[in-house]
Protein backbone atom coordinates (compact mmCIF):
# COMPACT_ATOMS: atom_id res chain seq x y z
CA UNK A 1 0.00 0.00 0.00
CA UNK A 2 1.73 3.12 -1.26
CA UNK A 3 2.49 5.66 1.50
CA UNK A 4 0.07 3.74 3.68
CA UNK A 5 1.81 4.27 7.01
CA UNK A 6 2.00 8.04 6.53
CA UNK A 7 -1.58 8.55 5.44
CA UNK A 8 -3.14 6.11 7.85
CA UNK A 9 -1.04 7.54 10.65
CA UNK A 10 -2.56 10.97 10.11
CA UNK A 11 -6.15 9.81 9.97
CA UNK A 12 -5.94 7.27 12.74
CA UNK A 13 -4.28 9.85 14.97
CA UNK A 14 -7.19 12.18 14.30
CA UNK A 15 -9.60 9.31 14.81
CA UNK A 16 -8.27 8.45 18.25
CA UNK A 17 -8.58 12.10 19.35
CA UNK A 18 -7.49 11.58 22.95
CA UNK A 19 -4.79 9.75 24.82
CA UNK A 20 -7.18 7.24 26.33
CA UNK A 21 -8.14 6.06 22.87
CA UNK A 22 -4.61 5.86 21.46
CA UNK A 23 -1.65 3.57 21.81
CA UNK A 24 -1.67 -0.16 21.24
CA UNK A 25 2.06 -0.73 21.62
CA UNK A 26 2.26 -0.58 25.42
CA UNK A 27 0.46 -2.30 28.24
CA UNK A 28 0.74 0.90 30.28
CA UNK A 29 -1.54 2.63 27.80
CA UNK A 30 -4.23 0.06 28.21
CA UNK A 31 -7.48 1.59 29.51
CA UNK A 32 -9.09 -0.16 32.44
CA UNK A 33 -12.73 0.95 32.19
CA UNK A 34 -15.45 -1.27 33.62
CA UNK A 35 -17.08 -3.63 31.13
CA UNK A 36 -18.58 -6.23 33.45
CA UNK A 37 -22.15 -5.92 32.12
CA UNK A 38 -20.89 -7.22 28.77
CA UNK A 39 -18.05 -9.65 29.52
CA UNK A 40 -19.02 -11.89 26.63
CA UNK A 41 -18.62 -9.14 24.06
CA UNK A 42 -15.79 -9.81 21.66
CA UNK A 43 -14.75 -13.21 23.02
CA UNK A 44 -15.57 -15.08 19.83
CA UNK A 45 -15.07 -12.31 17.32
CA UNK A 46 -11.41 -12.74 16.40
CA UNK A 47 -11.43 -15.47 13.78
CA UNK A 48 -11.56 -13.37 10.64
CA UNK A 49 -8.92 -10.96 11.96
CA UNK A 50 -6.46 -13.64 13.09
CA UNK A 51 -6.27 -14.97 9.55
CA UNK A 52 -4.26 -11.86 8.65
CA UNK A 53 -0.83 -13.38 9.41
CA UNK A 54 1.14 -12.57 6.25
CA UNK A 55 4.44 -11.05 7.39
CA UNK A 56 4.70 -8.83 4.32
CA UNK A 57 1.24 -7.39 3.81
CA UNK A 58 -1.12 -5.13 5.70
CA UNK A 59 -4.57 -6.51 6.48
CA UNK A 60 -6.76 -6.10 3.40
CA UNK A 61 -9.20 -3.61 4.83
CA UNK A 62 -11.16 -0.56 3.71
CA UNK A 63 -11.63 1.93 6.53
CA UNK A 64 -15.15 2.92 5.44
CA UNK A 65 -16.38 -0.67 5.66
CA UNK A 66 -19.63 -1.02 7.63
CA UNK A 67 -20.28 2.75 7.61
CA UNK A 68 -23.03 4.70 5.87
CA UNK A 69 -22.72 7.97 3.97
CA UNK A 70 -23.04 10.01 7.20
CA UNK A 71 -20.26 8.15 9.01
CA UNK A 72 -22.70 6.17 11.15
CA UNK A 73 -22.35 2.42 11.56
CA UNK A 74 -24.29 0.75 8.76
CA UNK A 75 -27.54 -0.77 9.99
CA UNK A 76 -26.85 0.17 13.62
CA UNK A 77 -29.18 2.35 15.67
CA UNK A 78 -26.90 3.10 18.60
CA UNK A 79 -29.78 4.28 20.80
CA UNK A 80 -30.99 0.66 20.82
CA UNK A 81 -27.82 -0.31 22.70
CA UNK A 82 -26.99 2.72 24.86
CA UNK A 83 -28.76 4.38 27.77
CA UNK A 84 -27.93 8.07 27.40
CA UNK A 85 -26.68 10.27 30.20
CA UNK A 86 -27.24 14.04 30.54
CA UNK A 87 -24.86 14.92 27.72
CA UNK A 88 -26.56 18.31 27.12
CA UNK A 89 -25.62 19.58 30.59
CA UNK A 90 -23.15 17.12 32.05
CA UNK A 91 -22.22 18.12 35.62
CA UNK A 92 -18.46 18.23 36.24
CA UNK A 93 -17.21 18.21 39.87
CA UNK A 94 -15.13 21.18 40.97
CA UNK A 95 -12.08 19.05 41.75
CA UNK A 96 -11.96 17.95 38.12
CA UNK A 97 -11.75 21.35 36.44
CA UNK A 98 -10.12 23.44 39.18
CA UNK A 99 -6.39 23.71 38.46
CA UNK A 100 -4.45 24.46 41.70
CA UNK A 101 -2.24 27.57 41.76
CA UNK A 102 0.77 25.59 42.97
CA UNK A 103 0.46 23.30 39.96
CA UNK A 104 0.33 26.31 37.65
CA UNK A 105 3.46 27.71 39.27
CA UNK A 106 5.27 24.38 38.91
CA UNK A 107 4.31 24.15 35.25
CA UNK A 108 5.38 27.74 34.64
CA UNK A 109 8.80 27.01 36.08
CA UNK A 110 9.10 24.02 33.76
CA UNK A 111 8.13 26.03 30.69
CA UNK A 112 10.38 28.98 31.44
CA UNK A 113 13.45 27.11 30.21
CA UNK A 114 12.20 27.12 26.63
CA UNK A 115 10.16 30.33 26.69
CA UNK A 116 10.99 32.88 24.01
CA UNK A 117 9.33 36.19 23.24
CA UNK A 118 9.92 39.03 20.80
CA UNK A 119 8.43 41.46 23.33
CA UNK A 120 11.02 43.54 25.21
CA UNK A 121 10.44 46.14 27.92
CA UNK A 122 13.28 48.68 27.69
CA UNK A 123 11.79 51.88 29.06
CA UNK A 124 11.56 50.96 32.75
CA UNK A 125 13.34 49.15 35.55
CA UNK A 126 12.55 45.59 36.56
CA UNK A 127 9.43 45.18 38.69
CA UNK A 128 8.03 42.35 40.76
CA UNK A 129 6.26 39.85 38.47
CA UNK A 130 8.42 40.60 35.42
CA UNK A 131 9.70 37.79 33.23
CA UNK A 132 13.44 38.22 32.73
CA UNK A 133 16.25 36.52 30.90
CA UNK A 134 19.42 36.69 32.98
CA UNK A 135 23.00 35.45 33.10
CA UNK A 136 25.07 35.10 36.24
CA UNK A 137 28.40 33.89 37.59
CA UNK A 138 28.51 32.88 41.26
CA UNK A 139 31.49 32.89 43.60
CA UNK A 140 32.27 32.33 47.28
CA UNK A 141 35.20 34.31 48.71
CA UNK A 142 36.06 35.34 45.15
CA UNK A 143 36.25 31.75 43.87
CA UNK A 144 33.73 30.56 41.30
CA UNK A 145 32.01 27.29 42.14
CA UNK A 146 30.64 24.47 40.02
CA UNK A 147 27.05 24.91 38.90
CA UNK A 148 27.01 28.58 39.85
CA UNK A 149 26.99 29.99 36.32
CA UNK A 150 24.66 30.11 33.33
CA UNK A 151 27.80 30.02 31.14
CA UNK A 152 26.37 32.76 28.96
CA UNK A 153 23.40 30.68 27.85
CA UNK A 154 20.82 32.80 29.65
CA UNK A 155 17.96 31.52 31.77
CA UNK A 156 14.38 32.70 32.20
CA UNK A 157 12.98 33.68 35.59
CA UNK A 158 9.90 35.40 36.94
CA UNK A 159 10.37 37.75 39.87
CA UNK A 160 8.13 36.55 42.67
CA UNK A 161 7.40 33.20 41.03
CA UNK A 162 10.66 31.41 40.24
CA UNK A 163 12.32 30.04 43.36
CA UNK A 164 16.00 30.95 43.80
CA UNK A 165 18.06 30.95 46.99
CA UNK A 166 17.53 33.73 49.51
CA UNK A 167 16.22 36.94 47.90
CA UNK A 168 18.32 36.53 44.76
CA UNK A 169 15.64 37.57 42.26
CA UNK A 170 14.09 40.29 44.39
CA UNK A 171 17.45 42.11 44.29
CA UNK A 172 16.97 42.55 40.55
CA UNK A 173 13.97 44.83 41.10
CA UNK A 174 14.98 48.30 39.94
CA UNK A 175 17.65 47.08 37.51
CA UNK A 176 17.50 48.37 33.93
CA UNK A 177 17.76 45.71 31.18
CA UNK A 178 21.36 45.49 30.01
CA UNK A 179 22.80 46.38 33.42
CA UNK A 180 25.04 44.08 35.47
CA UNK A 181 24.79 44.02 39.27
CA UNK A 182 26.21 42.05 42.17
CA UNK A 183 23.59 39.94 43.91
CA UNK A 184 24.62 38.97 47.45
CA UNK A 185 22.96 35.94 49.03
CA UNK A 186 23.48 33.39 51.77
CA UNK A 187 23.02 29.72 51.01
CA UNK A 188 20.68 27.87 53.38
CA UNK A 189 22.04 25.65 56.16
CA UNK A 190 20.63 22.67 54.27
CA UNK A 191 21.57 22.64 50.59
CA UNK A 192 21.79 19.05 49.28
CA UNK A 193 22.62 20.21 45.75
CA UNK A 194 26.06 21.17 47.05
CA UNK A 195 26.73 20.66 50.77
CA UNK A 196 30.00 22.65 50.51
CA UNK A 197 27.89 25.79 49.98
CA UNK A 198 25.71 25.40 53.07
CA UNK A 199 25.61 28.61 55.17
CA UNK A 200 28.08 30.27 52.77
CA UNK A 201 27.77 33.86 51.58
CA UNK A 202 28.01 34.20 47.83
CA UNK A 203 28.09 36.88 45.18
CA UNK A 204 26.45 36.43 41.80
CA UNK A 205 27.52 38.84 39.09
CA UNK A 206 24.20 39.07 37.29
CA UNK A 207 23.19 40.64 33.98
CA UNK A 208 19.58 41.29 33.04
CA UNK A 209 19.70 40.44 29.34
CA UNK A 210 16.12 41.49 28.64
CA UNK A 211 12.73 41.96 30.27
CA UNK A 212 9.54 40.55 28.76
CA UNK A 213 7.34 42.39 31.24
CA UNK A 214 4.26 41.08 33.03
CA UNK A 215 1.93 40.39 30.09
CA UNK A 216 3.67 37.12 29.05
CA UNK A 217 3.43 35.93 32.66
CA UNK A 218 -0.33 36.43 32.83
CA UNK A 219 -0.72 34.96 29.37
CA UNK A 220 1.31 31.89 30.33
CA UNK A 221 -0.74 31.38 33.50
CA UNK A 222 -4.00 31.59 31.57
CA UNK A 223 -2.75 29.22 28.88
CA UNK A 224 -1.60 26.64 31.44
CA UNK A 225 -4.87 26.88 33.35
CA UNK A 226 -6.91 26.54 30.16
CA UNK A 227 -4.85 23.63 28.77
CA UNK A 228 -4.97 21.54 31.92
CA UNK A 229 -8.58 22.35 32.64
CA UNK A 230 -9.57 21.17 29.17
CA UNK A 231 -7.41 18.05 29.50
CA UNK A 232 -8.98 17.22 32.87
CA UNK A 233 -12.47 17.72 31.47
CA UNK A 234 -11.70 15.49 28.49
CA UNK A 235 -10.33 12.73 30.69
CA UNK A 236 -13.31 12.92 33.04
CA UNK A 237 -15.83 12.71 30.19
CA UNK A 238 -13.96 9.82 28.55
CA UNK A 239 -13.76 7.92 31.82
CA UNK A 240 -17.44 8.57 32.48
CA UNK A 241 -18.42 7.23 29.07
CA UNK A 242 -16.35 4.09 29.51
CA UNK A 243 -17.30 3.31 33.11
CA UNK A 244 -20.68 4.92 33.86
CA UNK A 245 -22.73 4.74 30.68
CA UNK A 246 -24.86 1.60 30.57
CA UNK A 247 -25.03 -0.37 27.34
CA UNK A 248 -26.66 -3.69 26.59
CA UNK A 249 -24.10 -4.93 24.06
CA UNK A 250 -21.76 -3.76 21.30
CA UNK A 251 -22.43 -4.74 17.67
CA UNK A 252 -19.84 -7.22 16.43
CA UNK A 253 -18.93 -5.13 13.37
CA UNK A 254 -17.74 -2.22 15.53
CA UNK A 255 -15.40 -4.37 17.60
CA UNK A 256 -13.99 -6.06 14.51
CA UNK A 257 -13.37 -2.66 12.97
CA UNK A 258 -11.35 -1.58 16.03
CA UNK A 259 -9.41 -4.84 16.00
CA UNK A 260 -8.41 -4.29 12.39
CA UNK A 261 -7.35 -0.70 13.06
CA UNK A 262 -5.10 -2.02 15.81
CA UNK A 263 -3.61 -4.65 13.50
CA UNK A 264 -2.97 -1.98 10.87
CA UNK A 265 -1.15 0.04 13.51
CA UNK A 266 1.06 -2.97 14.29
CA UNK A 267 1.76 -3.77 10.65
CA UNK A 268 2.56 -0.12 9.97
CA UNK A 269 4.95 0.05 12.92
CA UNK A 270 6.63 -3.19 11.84
CA UNK A 271 7.08 -1.97 8.28
CA UNK A 272 8.44 1.39 9.42
CA UNK A 273 11.09 -0.36 11.52
CA UNK A 274 11.85 -3.03 8.90
CA UNK A 275 10.39 -5.85 11.01
CA UNK A 276 8.06 -8.59 9.97
CA UNK A 277 4.89 -8.71 12.03
CA UNK A 278 6.08 -11.99 13.55
CA UNK A 279 9.36 -10.41 14.64
CA UNK A 280 7.54 -7.47 16.17
CA UNK A 281 5.18 -9.69 18.12
CA UNK A 282 8.04 -11.90 19.32
CA UNK A 283 9.88 -8.78 20.48
CA UNK A 284 6.85 -7.90 22.63
CA UNK A 285 6.55 -11.44 23.94
CA UNK A 286 3.39 -12.21 21.95
CA UNK A 287 3.21 -15.53 20.11
CA UNK A 288 0.54 -14.80 17.51
CA UNK A 289 -2.02 -12.36 16.16
CA UNK A 290 -4.65 -14.32 18.09
CA UNK A 291 -2.81 -13.60 21.32
CA UNK A 292 -2.35 -9.96 20.34
CA UNK A 293 -6.10 -9.58 19.90
CA UNK A 294 -6.71 -11.23 23.25
CA UNK A 295 -4.20 -8.94 24.98
CA UNK A 296 -5.94 -5.87 23.61
CA UNK A 297 -9.46 -7.18 23.74
CA UNK A 298 -10.44 -4.74 26.50
CA UNK A 299 -8.83 -1.79 24.71
CA UNK A 300 -10.65 -2.54 21.46
CA UNK A 301 -13.93 -3.09 23.27
CA UNK A 302 -13.63 0.30 24.93
CA UNK A 303 -12.82 2.01 21.63
CA UNK A 304 -15.88 0.36 20.13
CA UNK A 305 -18.00 1.45 23.10
CA UNK A 306 -16.80 5.03 22.77
CA UNK A 307 -17.73 5.06 19.09
CA UNK A 308 -21.15 3.55 19.86
CA UNK A 309 -21.89 6.18 22.53
CA UNK A 310 -20.79 9.00 20.23
CA UNK A 311 -23.20 7.77 17.57
CA UNK A 312 -26.03 7.40 20.10
CA UNK A 313 -25.61 11.02 21.14
CA UNK A 314 -25.44 12.13 17.50
CA UNK A 315 -28.67 10.27 16.79
CA UNK A 316 -30.42 11.80 19.79
CA UNK A 317 -29.16 15.37 19.22
CA UNK A 318 -29.43 15.31 15.44
CA UNK A 319 -25.73 15.98 14.94
CA UNK A 320 -24.32 15.43 11.45
CA UNK A 321 -21.10 16.31 9.68
CA UNK A 322 -21.06 19.06 7.07
CA UNK A 323 -18.45 19.88 4.46
CA UNK A 324 -17.45 22.84 6.61
CA UNK A 325 -16.85 20.50 9.55
CA UNK A 326 -14.58 18.31 7.44
CA UNK A 327 -12.61 21.25 6.10
CA UNK A 328 -12.12 22.68 9.59
CA UNK A 329 -10.80 19.36 10.90
CA UNK A 330 -8.30 18.98 8.09
CA UNK A 331 -7.14 22.59 8.29
CA UNK A 332 -6.42 22.04 11.98
CA UNK A 333 -4.60 18.74 11.52
CA UNK A 334 -3.00 18.99 8.08
CA UNK A 335 -2.97 22.71 7.30
CA UNK A 336 -5.22 22.38 4.26
CA UNK A 337 -8.95 22.06 3.70
CA UNK A 338 -8.40 19.72 0.75
CA UNK A 339 -9.16 16.20 1.97
CA UNK A 340 -9.81 14.71 -1.46
CA UNK A 341 -6.79 12.38 -1.38
CA UNK A 342 -7.89 11.00 1.99
CA UNK A 343 -11.44 10.58 0.75
CA UNK A 344 -10.18 8.63 -2.26
CA UNK A 345 -7.95 6.41 -0.12
CA UNK A 346 -10.22 5.76 2.85
CA UNK A 347 -13.69 6.79 1.80
CA UNK A 348 -15.89 9.65 2.95
CA UNK A 349 -17.77 7.59 5.58
CA UNK A 350 -14.63 6.97 7.65
CA UNK A 351 -13.55 10.60 7.48
CA UNK A 352 -17.05 11.67 8.48
CA UNK A 353 -17.08 9.29 11.44
CA UNK A 354 -13.78 10.69 12.69
CA UNK A 355 -15.22 14.18 12.44
CA UNK A 356 -18.55 13.12 13.97
CA UNK A 357 -16.86 11.66 17.05
CA UNK A 358 -14.92 14.85 17.55
CA UNK A 359 -17.97 17.05 16.99
CA UNK A 360 -20.09 15.11 19.47
CA UNK A 361 -17.36 15.12 22.11
CA UNK A 362 -16.89 18.86 21.67
CA UNK A 363 -20.65 19.32 22.09
CA UNK A 364 -20.51 17.51 25.46
CA UNK A 365 -17.49 19.54 26.54
CA UNK A 366 -18.92 22.91 25.52
CA UNK A 367 -22.24 22.27 27.27
CA UNK A 368 -20.85 20.74 30.45
CA UNK A 369 -21.88 22.37 33.73
CA UNK A 370 -18.87 23.15 35.92
CA UNK A 371 -19.82 22.72 39.57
Amino acid sequence: MKNFKLLIGCLVTIAMLFALLTGCNSESDKPTGETEPNEDIGENQQGSQSEQTDDNEFPDFYLSTDMDENGFWEGVTALDYVELFDYRAMPIPNEVHNVPDDFIQYEMNSRLYSFTSSERVTDRAVENGDLLNIDYIGSVDGVEFAGGSTEGNGTNVIIGVTEYIDDFLEQLIGVIPGETVNVEVTFPDYYPQNTDLEDKEAVFVTTVNYNCGKEPVDKMKNEIRSEFQELSLQQYIQEYILTKVFYSSIPEQIIKHQETLMLIDYYSYAEYNNFSITELLEYEGISSVDELLEVYKEVNTEKALFSLVMQAIAEDAGIYVSTEDLEALFIENTGTSDYSSYEEEYGLPFIKQVTLNRKVFSFILENAVLL
